[in-house]
């Protein structure tokens, strides 16, 4: 393969950029982004690094900015302040062709007049080359994605998946310092999403190139994700790998987005010990007392479900309602209320062999198991970002 674009060639010497000082290490860097559309905040003050070949998927509900930010860093939109930096060079005004990014979009953008080699060698663009080296360029880049036997093939005549890989190939086709990915596998059937996102992944690892990809899927961005942008109302929620993302929610937003959770709103924290009527419940890391309003939050997959014994940290609880879900029963319990306290319901995700076992009965009285360090403690929820509570009478 020849040599990545240089930024610093794409901006052009008539520009006289200068790489950050102590850039090394980082691909990208975006500074104090702010973007408004009319009165809309789109994009609120954002600022991440993202390093040399590392994989980065940015996640959202619609309208939280995630595209908008993709678009800043291409060049298809203009910051209102803020800067983007990619190599070390400040590319903030620069335009899309001199920023050293490749770019797959939904919709493919391939030309339908086009035959496959002659939409890659479209974007193949070389100083001296003659028709014969951007012809065995596109057919290396065909190859690359598994696709050679399509160079003759018209969009119309391939599949989905097999346009995409085109339009991966396109994109890979200037030897960007950068790959950026908008939505790329949403208009793909679910099988053909989940192989295609493992071939993305596998090329991207063996290339190295650093990959910026907004999706709404949390499973695609969990999977393939060495770190995941959590974004909310044009601001960072949480930026982190998908395992602390997932396991260590830092609001109850980024809890409830992520995965299915469990809140339990309206205990209070006494001695790293939480307190609900009658109920209580040790924590692991919370050693503050005297909060009140506190909400608990526990994955259902980390409720254990039992018949005997009552040990630390187990509720009494009534099954409500049993879900079979294929591979697993989600299981609706009840936690019953007393004089002073409102009932409160969980989820819990429980294997076919243990739920063979267990033989749960709607109506049954069963023992609840909540590990205290499954356990993750908010000082209450955040009704900016958050939807209502689950599990409330």
């Amino acid at each position: 393969m020849t040599a990545r674009a240089n930024p610093a060639e794409l901006i052009g010497a008539g520009d006289s950029p200068r790489p950050a000082a102590g850039f090394a290490g980082r691909s990208l860097e975006i500074s104090g982004i702010n973007k408004r559309f009319g009165a809309f905040p789109a994009l609120r003050n954002v600022t991440l690094t993202v390093g040399k070949g590392e994989f980065v998927c940015i996640l959202g509900p619609s309208g939280c900015g995630k595209t908008t930010l993709l678009r800043v860093i291409a060049g298809l939109e203009k910051p209102d302040s803020g800067t983007v930096r990619i190599e070390g060079f400040d590319v903030t005004d620069a335009p899309v062709s001199r920023r050293g990014v490749g770019i797959v979009f939904q919709s493919y953008a391939l030309f339908p007049n086009l035959d496959a080699m002659r939409n890659v060698a479209f974007g193949i663009r070389r100083p001296g080359w003659s028709r014969r080296d951007v012809r065995r360029r596109a057919g290396e880049l065909l190859s690359l994605v598994g696709l050679e036997e399509c160079a003759g093939k018209y969009p119309a005549q391939m599949s989905g998946g097999q346009q995409q890989r085109i339009a991966l190939a396109r994109a890979l086709a200037t030897e960007p310092a950068m790959l950026l990915l908008d939505e790329p596998l949403s208009a793909l059937d679910a099988k053909v999403r989940a192989d295609l996102r493992r071939e993305i992944r596998s090329l991207q690892r063996r290339l190295g190139i650093t990959a910026v990809m907004v999706t709404h899927d949390q499973e695609e961005a969990l999977t393939m994700a060495d770190r995941v942008v959590v974004m909310v109302n044009g601001g960072l929620a949480q930026f982190a790998s998908p395992e602390e993302i997932y396991r260590l929610p830092s609001t109850p937003f980024v809890a409830d987005f992520i995965g299915s959770m469990n809140f339990l709103p309206r205990w209070r924290l006494e001695s790293g010990l939480a307190r609900y009527g009658s109920c209580s419940l040790a924590l692991a890391g919370y050693p503050e007392s005297g909060k009140v309003n506190i909400t608990l939050a526990i994955r259902p997959e980390d409720v254990r479900i039992g018949r005997d014994g009552f040990g630390a940290n187990q509720l009494i609880a009534h099954v409500e309602a049993v879900e079979f879900k294929g591979s697993s029963y989600r299981v609706t319990l009840k936690i019953p209320n007393n004089r002073s306290t409102r009932a409160q319901r969980l989820d819990a995700i429980v294997p076919p062999r243990e739920y063979a076992f267990l033989r749960l009965r709607s109506g049954e009285c069963v023992t609840v198991s909540l590990p205290a360090e499954s356990l993750l403690c908010f000082d209450r929820a955040e009704p900016d970002e958050t939807p209502p509570l689950d599990g409330i009478d």
